[in-house]
């Protein structure tokens, strides 16, 4: 930890972090107008998912698209910071040899930089180990070891074999395949690797119910939701407009570059605000006002954290550019609440004040009716309440629950910091809750919260039930789990005892060399070398 390491290996690892920060400096992109080098940028991420699909279908393909997503936005930012101020035409815009290889060369930076920033931040708030090999190389490494990787590799969704979905995209029916068939018959070539046609409105309309329909499942959260100028439920049908076009756009593309030569200069979709909120408006059924606002909090501006958040991207004229690909596998819910913490913050609060009752409301609809419940507890003495309270008596069992719905973190370190703070407080709230009633045992039984006393249940267990995040706990007295988990077992119990057991195994997370491996991978910019942790899904 930096709070450990003498001042001279300090001095030493700082300065091979000050001699990679200068690797963005010079680019030969900053010699392209900010528009074309930020369309090219776009042009190269789409371009690589594409062959990525093509060779390895979509295992991986989740990955891949958010380490894609990440060094993008960072191109991206380094683009709006360092770029070349002078105007272009997006009309005009062509995917050239000389324009390919100055993105592809600020993209591999990008990619090897990315790693220097998830790692020298994390040191610097003592949250990682860092071991200094050379005078221009250090090596990083996570603490509390296997365990720690286990929910490392949960949180990158590297669940077990038997929890995989593969997301193959959609099937379209019989009366979507002709909508869409129609509107393929009436593509054109527009120029060098260029596509034109007219809005395929027909073709819009009978692929939006699907679409919604697959953000219905994925929404987490209430349609009357406010983030302010619109509700949840309104970018709900805004965003399955914009991904309707999305994906009819990509499959055009896809299905002609199959047939002829992929159409590079036309993968990215350009259009200006007006345009894309006038046409969702008119997909879902939303007022444009709403729909624009829409746009502009999907369109990087003072913040970009990557390209599933921010998927519009300025260019010139008052034109935004997208490649279809990212908001296609975006939570759009998730990333949206984001945005609104960061621009709304009074929204964003008051929507986050209901998660926790959510959460238990749909853990009372699948529990057991053999088990006693009770939420909301009250303890004295400014303590904080028991959220679950669970009993059998049967198998002479109780859960006393703690439960956070926990933002996911996004890459950048500020977030990653407040997300573990976040959780080690609801930890402490179940230590502190624990401690009181190891103290009063008969606490909840003389409020008829128990039939007896605590001290006389043979197996209890204080849980820590996290939503979306959370970490090894490093210790025993408390067990930590899943949200998603805790309510598919809960549903399953044929005890209380038996989830306890179930649990307490943490037999739910993903086993190093079974369902993933861990290798320490180098990462080189400027001159200088870190070698940190990469997670690969097996």
């Amino acid at each position: 930890m930096k709070r450990d390491s003498p001042s001279d290996v300090v001095t030493a690892i700082k300065a091979i972090e000050d001699r990679a920060d200068l690797c963005c400096q010079n680019l030969e992109l900053y010699s392209f107008p900010k528009g074309l080098a930020s369309w090219g940028v776009l042009v190269s991420l789409v371009a690589t998912t594409e062959q990525l699909r093509h060779q390895y279908g979509y295992k991986n393909y989740d990955v891949n698209l958010i380490n894609l997503s990440r060094r993008g936005a960072l191109t991206l930012r380094w683009v709006q910071e360092h770029g070349e101020n002078s105007p272009s035409d997006p009309r005009e815009y062509e995917w050239t040899s000389p324009l390919a290889r100055a993105v592809n060369q600020a993209l591999a930076i990008a990619a090897s930089y990315q790693v220097f920033l998830d790692c020298f931040p994390m040191w610097h708030q003592n949250t990682e180990f860092a071991e200094l090999l050379s005078d221009s190389s250090v090596r990083f490494t996570v603490p509390s070891g296997a365990a720690a990787r286990r929910v490392s590799a949960f949180q990158k969704g590297f669940t077990q074999p038997s929890d995989r979905t593969l997301d193959t995209g959609l099937v379209l029916t019989a009366v979507q395949e002709r909508a869409r068939d129609k509107a393929l018959s009436q593509c054109f070539w527009s120029g060098a690797s260029a596509i034109g046609y007219s809005e395929p409105l027909e073709f819009y309309q009978a692929l939006f119910p699907t679409h919604l329909d697959r953000l219905n499942t994925l929404f987490r959260r209430g349609d009357s939701i406010n983030l302010g100028p619109y509700t949840l439920g309104q970018l709900k049908l805004a965003y399955a407009a914009l991904n309707t076009v999305f994906a009819a756009h990509e499959d055009f593309c896809y299905r002609l570059g199959l047939k002829y030569e992929y159409p590079v200069n036309s993968c990215v979709m350009v259009r200006t605000r007006k345009e894309w909120a006038a046409l969702i408006s008119r997909i879902a059924g939303v007022d444009q006002a709403k729909c624009s606002t829409i746009i502009d909090d999907l369109t990087f501006s003072d913040r970009l954290w990557d390209l599933h958040v921010h998927p519009f991207v300025p260019i010139d004229r008052a034109a935004v550019a997208v490649a279809p690909q990212f908001p296609l596998s975006a939570r759009a819910d998730e990333n949206m609440l984001r945005v609104c913490g960061h621009r709304r913050r009074a929204c964003f609060d008051e929507a986050s004040t209901m998660k926790e009752q959510e959460m238990l409301d749909d853990l009372l609809l699948v529990c057991p009716e053999t088990l006693s419940r009770a939420v909301r507890v009250r303890l004295p003495k400014n303590l904080p309440d028991i959220d679950l309270l669970l009993a059998d008596e049967d198998s002479q069992s109780v859960i006393v629950a703690e439960l956070k719905w926990l933002r996911k973190a996004s890459s950048e370190w500020k977030e990653r910091i407040h997300r573990k703070e976040d959780f080690e407080k609801g930890l402490r709230q179940l230590t502190d809750i624990r401690t009181f009633l190891s103290q009063h045992p008969e606490f909840l039984s003389a409020r008829g919260k128990l039939k007896r006393p605590l001290i006389e249940y043979r197996h209890v267990a204080f849980l820590f039930i996290a939503r979306d995040y959370f970490l090894w706990p490093d210790r025993d007295d408390v067990i930590v789990a899943d949200y998603e988990v805790f309510k598919e077992t809960l549903a399953k119990a044929l005890s209380l005892r038996s989830l306890i057991e179930k649990l307490k195994g943490y037999d739910w997370l993903p086993v190093e060399g079974k369902d993933f491996r861990v290798a320490f991978e180098a990462a080189a910019v400027n001159g200088v070398m870190i070698e940190s942790e990469t997670f690969y899904r097996i």
